[in-house]
């Protein structure tokens, strides 16, 4: 009963400092690291990770999403025939 209570507190910490991955990893990365016998600083090292990585692409994927880009063609899409020729004859 103890565990879950602490683990539940661990979630709401998380979720109030805004670390979404690691709030939704945190159950899974705390046996795997029980299981591998990690020390507890490469643990924090691996969660802090994950969480740098996701707010690094949401970074990276929001100025695309702002600039609301169309969609993006294949080549195949581009030479179908409903599309008009690239070259008149």
């Amino acid at each position: 009963m103890a565990i879950f209570a602490q683990l539940q507190r661990l979630h709401e910490h998380c979720h109030r400092l805004r670390l979404f991955q690691v709030e939704q990893e945190l159950a899974a990365r705390l046996e795997q690291a029980a299981k591998r016998e990690l020390s507890y600083a490469d643990f924090l090292d691996e969660l802090l990770a994950l969480e740098v990585g996701a707010i690094t692409a949401k970074y990276h994927q929001m100025p695309i999403t702002m600039a609301r880009f169309p969609f993006q063609k294949t080549w195949r899409a581009s030479t179908s025939s409903s599309s008009p020729p690239l070259i008149s004859s």
